[in-house]
């Protein structure tokens, strides 16, 4: 009998994998392209949704590298969900929320906030804030 407890540190792991420095496209980082294109595009918060493979606003998810690792999160969840013996198609929805903080005052830093939804209505999203600083090496664009 499956236990949901054990899915309760999936949206933190889904994050901490998606922003790790593993995950380097050309001449940055997945939290450098991110932050690189919201400065640039003047935005306040994102929405990334794991399983559609997208990001909201459509002007990130035209961006190639800020996609590009979005199938691995679907695989992590999908093993995730079979090493616990939940069927493949348990979680109907996994978003991570971003907050991009005022520039003037943390340039370097967004707020996370992952959340994944199981088809009997149950949410997963961690117990306490979690908050990825993320420093800024250089400018992409």
């Amino acid at each position: 009998m499956p236990k949901r407890r054990n899915l309760n540190g999936l949206p933190n792991n889904l994050v901490r994998s998606y922003f790790s420095t593993i995950n380097y496209y050309k001449c940055g980082h997945i939290a450098d392209w991110l932050v690189n294109a919201a400065r640039i595009l003047e935005l306040t918060e994102a929405t990334i949704d794991i399983l559609n493979e997208t990001i909201k606003p459509d002007e990130l998810n035209k961006l190639l590298p800020l996609k590009s690792y979005l199938y691995y999160l679907r695989y992590l969840i999908k093993e995730d969900l079979k090493k616990n013996e939940f069927p493949s198609d348990f979680i109907t929805e996994a978003i991570i929320k971003v907050e991009f903080l005022n520039q003037a005052t943390n340039p370097h830093s967004i707020y996370c906030y992952p959340s994944l939804t199981d088809k009997e209505g149950h949410k997963y999203e961690p117990a306490e804030l979690l908050n990825q600083c993320m420093t800024i090496n250089s400018t992409l664009f």
